[in-house]
């Protein structure tokens, strides 16, 4: 008899905690079954119920700073998607998919104290990757310059971590994007008394301008005419030993990159991508590294790139400095090069897996897809 009574109390207390739970859940489920019916008010006043809910309270908010900004209610959204954030595990691939919103930032020029707070607060965070935190410093740097703080942006910029100097060379026949697999000869010839002749027919050959774009974006916009045209651009790192590093870069365009005459990225979609959207290990040996980069531009109407050398979790390595004039180096040794996907869509990519149903995941996916051009 003290078993079946030890028994049904514990029962009772489980059903006492899993029975709120599923409650919670289950309004959730209704909030987006109303909203996916138009019905917003009836949406809203759901999602708030769930948010109650310590199991729900972050997804709830999350609903609800989407509903706000469709409403254009981005003051709400915003208050939503903070309340979301302190009681997510892992708010990071959420603030990826939405960082282009209002419901993060409404705009560089406005003076938004209670955003411009949480950005500060968010470029500290230590448990955010490097990825977030290249992220703010770029979005902090484009506020502080539309503002007129220029010493404030310089030193938001200068956190972002790009490779700088570089030397260019151009322009390559690229009608219809037929110059991507192309050998023009530069691969083999970084030394700067090689010529070339461009898609004119002109002898060019490498020359080293001034970085124009204060945001540490290369934009080839600035030397060249970019249409239908292959352009590269390179410069030489320096490491005091020999390691394994990431390359992490961004750009408009088709990309390729090579380190030591060994190709580590190749992304023949001409997209607008942000920053870090493609990822590769690489190995540099001690002393200097030819890094070269090729952007092909036939539809994107632009062509400009980033890259960072950063650790495995995106965070930019000290000691690695560029130089754009020509280095004796070493090419590179066999090794396997294995690129990454972007952490926030493989994040959502396996939620959609996990929860099929969920409405949720699908919008963000497609805002993380949108982000990065991949239409």
């Amino acid at each position: 008899m003290f078993q079946i009574l030890r028994y049904t109390s514990l029962l009772f207390l489980l059903l006492t905690f899993i029975t709120p739970a599923i409650a919670s859940k289950e309004t959730l489920q209704q909030g987006w079954q109303a909203f996916n019916s138009n019905k917003r008010k009836e949406a809203k006043d759901l999602f708030v119920s769930a948010a109650k809910d310590a199991d729900t309270k972050a997804e709830a908010n999350l609903s609800l700073a989407l509903v706000y900004w469709s409403e254009d209610k981005n003051k709400e959204a915003f208050a939503a998607f903070r309340n979301f954030y302190s009681s997510s595990s892992n708010p990071y691939p959420y603030l990826y998919a939405l960082w282009t919103s209002p419901v993060i930032f409404e705009g560089y020029d406005k003076k938004n104290e209670e955003q411009l707070a949480f950005l500060q607060k968010l470029a500290a965070e230590p448990k955010a990757n490097g990825t977030i935190a290249a992220m703010v410093h770029s979005m902090l740097g484009k506020h502080y310059e539309a503002t007129g703080d220029f010493k404030m942006a310089e030193n938001e910029y200068a956190q972002i971590g790009a490779i700088s100097n570089w030397q260019v060379l151009g322009t390559f026949d690229n009608t219809s994007g037929s110059g991507f697999n192309k050998d023009f000869r530069v691969l083999q010839n970084p030394e700067p008394e090689a010529v070339f002749q461009n898609k004119v027919e002109a002898d060019v050959k490498w020359f080293t301008p001034p970085h124009f774009r204060t945001d540490r974006w290369f934009d080839f916009n600035f030397y060249f005419l970019i249409n239908s045209s292959i352009m590269y651009a390179q410069t030489f790192l320096k490491s005091d030993v020999e390691q394994e590093v990431f390359f992490r870069s961004g750009n408009s365009g088709s990309l390729k990159i090579w380190v030591n005459d060994k190709l580590v990225t190749n992304v023949p979609d001409e997209r607008n991508c942000d920053l870090d959207v493609y990822t590769s290990n690489v190995k540099l040996n001690k002393g200097f590294n030819r890094v070269l980069v090729q952007v092909g531009e036939s539809e994107t109407n632009a062509a400009n790139f980033m890259i960072r050398v950063t650790d495995k979790d995106g965070r930019v390595l000290k000691g690695i400095t560029s130089v754009a004039e020509y280095q004796s180096y070493n090419k590179a040794t066999e090794y396997t090069v294995t690129t990454s996907d972007l952490f926030a869509e493989e994040f959502f990519e396996s939620k959609i897996k996990a929860e099929p149903e969920n409405l949720l995941n699908y919008l963000l996916l497609a805002d993380v897809y949108m982000r990065n051009d991949k239409v």
